[in-house]
């Protein structure tokens, strides 16, 4: 567990990893945890708390914000807007909601509109879980050169983290950018977490059927 909080960069599963190190007092996983203190936010925050909870003075870590993106808001809001994505799998229809995250769909909307995610390959599946893309470098660590502000939806803004389900993927609050990804199932934990953007309308069965390197094609949007 110790040598996997040490390698882990998923932000969610490193923080677990890094909290059980600190709730077990598992002494051997300090220098796990100091590592883990120049990574993302979120494993930075992790970090911290499991060093103070093995009795060591963690660094004071500097506040996360996010400037206004680049893009334009007022082209979204109001407005039906469906994303549609080519893949090497498959057509997939997401019915973009600017009413719940204006930030994040204008971003998707913008990006679209330039052909950002025209031929980037799908970088992340987890089997019954989720897909992403939308990494210029397809490392996983890539995003649009700015970061947009967290929108996280309320129980009352639509079905959320379901199969089908659309959100962008972050490192902590504050810290998205251009990568998205789409839920093969149900996943509540997610829920007030993430930015939520949207529902597949079809092409789910694709989405089901992606895997690594699998690329978007051409995504455009319709008004």
């Amino acid at each position: 567990m110790i040598a996997r909080a040490t390698t882990e960069r998923e932000p969610e599963l490193a923080s677990s990893l890094l909290a059980l190190i600190g709730k077990r007092m598992l002494a051997a996983g300090t220098g796990a945890c100091r590592t883990a203190l120049s990574g993302d936010p979120v494993r930075a925050k992790a970090a911290a708390n499991c060093l103070k909870a093995l009795g060591e003075a963690p660094p004071e870590l500097a506040p996360i914000t996010a400037s206004s993106p680049p893009v334009e808001i007022s082209a979204v809001i109001g407005k039906v807007l469906r994303w549609r994505v080519t893949t090497s799998r498959g057509e997939i229809v997401i019915l973009l909601h600017p009413d719940v995250a204006p930030w994040a769909v204008a971003t998707i909307v913008a990006l679209t509109r330039k052909g950002f995610y025209d031929g980037l390959e799908f970088h992340r599946v987890v089997p019954n879980f989720v897909v992403q893309g939308g990494d210029p470098t397809e490392s996983g660590w890539g995003g649009p050169g700015f970061t947009i502000p967290a929108e996280p939806a309320a129980f009352t803004d639509g079905i959320g983290y379901q199969a089908g389900g659309v959100g962008i993927a972050d490192s902590g609050r504050d810290s998205g950018g251009s990568q998205w990804f789409v839920m093969h199932s149900r996943a509540p934990h997610l829920d007030g977490r993430y930015t939520w953007i949207g529902t597949v309308e079809s092409g789910q069965k694709f989405v089901d059927a992606l895997l690594i390197g699998d690329r978007v094609v051409r995504a455009t949007i319709e008004p």
